[in-house]
């Protein structure tokens, strides 16, 4: 298996050329979410190394979009383009071909809230742990980076799928508080009880609710909202 450490090197290198190496901590930081996880569950030394690698190259998307200004929507889509498709720049960044199918499908179904039915349990198992990932690292970005304010316009759309506990299509947010709880729900989708232990120990999801302000006209619905989500967290996937 290729040396991480030269794949990191590589990626850099690529973040230079497009001028985007800010992005570079927080892929490194994602990358070490993923091996953190990947060890909990007991994947072999090789394939917490295509974990590291798969949370290193989750950004390609976003960077090929930005530099390119393409018009698609799905950043995962253009990663899945540039790296596999036509342009096979993959290449660029590891010689070893024997991981490519676990990597394009951890990459694509990363941000996606299901799981396909027609691939082998290695490649469903790789994008567990990746959906898990950039759930739990998604509440750390925002909690260190946004601030958001839950006003109680909650739509009633909304709150019916949160109180089903399902995860909240971005297509149903329309209000600051909707985004709350699409951004909440998404601890619904969690796939392994490991994910949730990280959930905990990193405090990722006090981190989220820390930014977010409330008046006190709506504390006692707001607090409804996260004590319900707290009860998930306690009773586990």
């Amino acid at each position: 298996m290729e040396n991480f450490k030269d794949v990191e090197t590589k990626y850099a290198l690529y973040l230079e050329k497009r001028n985007k190496s800010y992005l570079l901590s927080k892929s490194k930081d994602l990358s070490k979410l993923m091996e953190s996880l990947a060890k909990r569950l007991g994947f072999t030394a090789d394939e917490v190394v295509v974990s590291q690698i798969i949370g290193l190259l989750l950004n390609v998307g976003r960077v090929e979009k930005e530099v390119n200004k393409l018009k698609e929507k799905d950043t995962q889509l253009v990663a899945i383009d540039y790296l596999f498709k036509n342009q096979n720049h993959i290449a660029d960044f590891l010689y070893e071909k024997d991981y490519d199918d676990y990597i394009r499908n951890a990459i694509y179904y990363s941000n996606k809230d299901y799981l396909p039915k027609d691939k082998d349990p290695v490649t469903i198992k790789f994008i567990k742990l990746t959906q898990d990932a950039t759930i739990l690292f998604s509440f750390y970005e925002k909690g260190t980076n946004e601030e958001l304010v839950f006003d109680g316009n909650v739509s009633g759309e909304v709150k019916e799928v949160f109180d089903k506990e399902q995860n909240i299509p971005e297509n149903l947010v329309v209000t600051s508080s909707d985004q709350i709880l699409c951004d909440l729900s998404q601890i619904f989708l969690l796939h392994y009880e490991e994910s949730i232990d990280l959930l905990v120990e990193n405090d990722y999801l006090g981190l989220y609710l820390g930014m977010i302000e409330v008046s006190k006209d709506n504390e006692e619905e707001y607090q409804k909202y996260v004590d319900q989500i707290y009860a998930k967290v306690k009773r586990g996937i």
